[in-house]
């Protein structure tokens, strides 16, 4: 069900970015790494990507204000927040920016995995609600 997603992963921290994608794509997702946000924005405005994973704190733009940015050009894309900097202020403000999951780094790759699993449920579960109601609609 899961293997197939398409995920962008964000973050400064070059190690973190290659290392997480390896390991999604290991799994059967098609991952990408980024550097930035502005680059994330512009491989969402190319391509359909169904999750992104991102860093809380990175230069320029942040995981929050790239949130808000994705929220408002493709609301359909599920987001994760990474942040080492997991405190009640930061959960709020990513629920706020509306973020599918926050994980606290450092985090295991199973807690992840988990994660893009439910998310990949939530996203099918989704789906098959809309296209029952366009055939009830047809009816």
């Amino acid at each position: 069900m899961a293997a197939g997603l398409k995920i962008l992963v964000v973050d400064d921290e070059r190690l973190s970015r290659e290392t997480t994608a390896k390991l999604l794509e290991g799994d059967g997702y098609i991952a990408r790494p980024v550097e930035n946000a502005e680059v994330a924005l512009k491989q969402l405005a190319e391509a359909r990507w169904d999750v992104v994973l991102t860093d809380l704190r990175m230069p320029r733009m942040n995981g929050l204000e790239l949130i808000r940015e994705i929220k408002r050009c493709a609301p359909e894309v599920d987001v994760v927040l990474m942040t080492a900097y997991g405190t009640a202020d930061a959960a709020t403000a990513a629920m706020d920016a509306g973020v599918s999951d926050l994980l606290t780094k450092p985090f295991s790759y199973r807690e992840l995995e988990w994660r893009i699993r439910r998310i990949a449920a939530n996203r099918a579960r989704d789906r098959e609600i809309r296209e029952l109601r366009e055939e009830l609609a047809r009816r």
